[in-house]
Formats: C-alpha cells, structure tokens, sequence
C-alpha cells in the first residue's frame, strides 16, 4: 500500500533541527553505556514528543510533519511506539482531510418541491442525515466495538436560532449521541449513510429559523485501505440552513414592497413583516435599505405597543453596526433624526 502522501511528504523535508538532530546521534553512538549521553538522548525525545502532543491538540498537520521527520536515534522503545502512534494519527489526519467525497450532515428534500435553493420552507425538509462517502480509490471500515468493548459513536449537536414574530429570539441546543450498533464499510459505492431524528415543525410564530448540525465520529477501531489507524475522531462538515414560513418566497422576491404593504396592516401581519426586514437586510441594496429604514422608524413612531418590539427587532437587524447603543423607541426616533431623516 502506498503511504498516505502526507506520509510520504515528510521524508522529503529538510531537517530544520539538523543540529540538534547531529547531537542525538553522536550521543547515542559515541558512548554506548554512557548513561549521561542515554539520559540526554531520551530528554530530548521527550521535548520533542512533548511538541507533537501540543500540534496535536491544535491540529497543527505541519508541524507534526516536520516533528515526526527528526532522527529518532536514541530514542528509547516507549518514545519509538509513541513516535509510531503520532504517524498513524498524522495519517489519519490526511484521510479526514482529502479521503471521503462527502464527510458530514446533509438535507434530504421533499421531491414535490422543485426549487432547490438555499433557502427551504419548513416543510421541505424531509429528513436529515450523516453521509460518509470514501474518495472512489479508497475504501474503509468502521468497526462498532474497539479495545475493552469501547463502543464507536456518533456525537453531534443540533442548534436552532429561531426569530419569532413578536421580534423576540430564541437558540436551542439539542445534544445527540448514537452509538454504533454494528461494524460499517465505507465505500465510494456504497457509502455510509445514518437518517437522523426528525426535526419537528416549529410553532407557527417562528418566522425565520437558522438550523445547524456539527458534530463527530468517534470510531473506536478504523480501517482503512486494509490497514488500522488510529483515528480518534473523525470531525464532520457542519451542515446550516435557514428555514422560513411557506410561501417566503413570494416575499423574498419583492420584499420592500411586501413591507410597504403590510405596514398599512402592521400589527395583523408581524410575520410578514419579519421576513421582509429579513430579506432586505440579506438582499437588498443601500437604497432599499435606507428605504426600509424610513418605513419602520414611521410604523415605530405611530404605531402600538403590541408592535413596538417586532418593529425595533427589524430596525436592528437592517441597521446593522449603525443601530443605536440604546434601542428603545425614543433612541431610535433620534437616531434617525439625527441622521438627517424626516
């Protein structure tokens, strides 16, 4: 089997430690028996283990491989196999990073559905799942159980940050652990593929929902083209949509005019208010922006307590970093008189 070629990559470098390297090896083989020069030898190592560690925890690839590209000489058997488990994880670092064509969370839509943009309805979504799909040269194995019965899992999180109508915001975080039932083969044709829980529809006051899975495979054995490696944790492509009443997309096409329209109705149609503010400030130019600005500061300034909170929500959101410190109603009626507004 070739070596993966960050393996292989580590060879070639040129030893920026070549000096300290130089003294390892005259200590190690001028004094066999010489328990001074041993005990040098083996600190070293242990300076240089001791980095691996730390580029490990960081996930600094580069490092590792210049590290792990030193002379071992002198080194002693416990520092020899330590040396030898960082290659394998440094190893299975680089099939994390170019060996699967899909390594993550992804949606699964309703098929009646025929736009396919990044903006999806509530209903839309049909399912989701974890989909590990192995480069086509390369093939794996997943193993349910390792050392001492270790179970391998699956640990992820699913957030959502919900806007609701009445401009207030909410996050949830929903912690997910699945445990590996059976071994899995991981193929290019035959990929694996886990449906996840259903996510439920929110409640019909939630206007604009941002949705995100990440999370992790913790295998507690790994193969890989035939071979073991330590791979600790596979970290998997988060997955963020953001989600919206049905029919957003009628707004989303023209939404200053939805919120011109809609501010002669205002405290009927909060909602629609939302989502317009919502698109303006994604889409919508400076012009439109400053338009929408004025439409909210009038709805602000005449309307009712009940729709206070939802316009000042909406003002925040399309003003941005130029809000007000202060956003209460009178704050933002100054503001914007100050800004030359009437």
């Amino acid at each position: 089997m070739a070596k993966p070629r960050i393996l292989r990559a580590r060879r070639a470098i040129v030893l920026c430690a070549a000096g300290l390297a130089l003294f390892v090896l005259g200590c190690a083989g001028s004094a066999t028996g010489d328990s001074n020069n041993r005990e040098n030898a083996r600190a070293y190592h242990q300076s240089v283990l001791r980095q691996l560690e730390q580029a490990w925890q960081s996930r600094d690839l580069t490092t590792m491989q210049r590290l792990l590209s030193i002379s071992r000489a002198g080194a002693d058997a416990e520092q020899s196999r330590r040396y030898a488990g960082f290659e394998q994880l440094l190893a299975g670092s680089e099939i994390e990073l170019d060996g699967f064509e899909r390594r993550g969370f992804f949606v699964v839509r309703d098929p009646k559905v025929k736009a396919r943009d990044a903006d999806m309805s509530f209903t839309e979504a049909e399912r989701f799942t974890l989909v590990l799909r192995p480069t086509i040269e390369h093939n794996g194995r997943i193993l349910a159980h390792g050392r001492d019965g270790v179970a391998s899992r699956l640990v992820f999180v699913v957030e959502f940050n919900d806007l609701l109508e009445n401009g207030s915001r909410t996050t949830t975080n929903l912690p997910q652990r699945l445990t590996f039932k059976r071994d899995f083969e991981l193929s290019n044709e035959h990929p694996l593929e886990i449906p996840l829980p259903k996510i439920e529809t929110p409640a019909p006051t939630v206007m604009v929902r941002r949705l995100r899975f990440h999370g992790y495979v913790l295998p507690a054995a790994f193969e890989w083209d035939g071979n073991q490696l330590s791979l600790p944790r596979l970290e998997l492509q988060p997955l963020e949509i953001t989600m919206f009443p049905k029919g957003f997309r009628a707004i989303r096409k023209q939404p200053l005019r939805v919120l011109r329209i809609v501010s002669g109705n205002a405290e009927e149609r909060r909602g629609h208010l939302v989502v317009a503010s919502w698109f303006v400030d994604r889409d919508g130019t400076a012009k439109q922006k400053d338009a929408a600005l004025g439409i909210l500061i009038e709805l602000l300034r005449s309307g009712s307590a009940l729709l206070d909170p939802t316009v000042r929500t909406c003002l925040q959101m399309i003003a941005g970093d130029q809000a007000p410190v202060r956003q209460d109603r009178d704050s933002w009626l100054r503001w914007w008189s100050l800004r030359g507004n009437r």
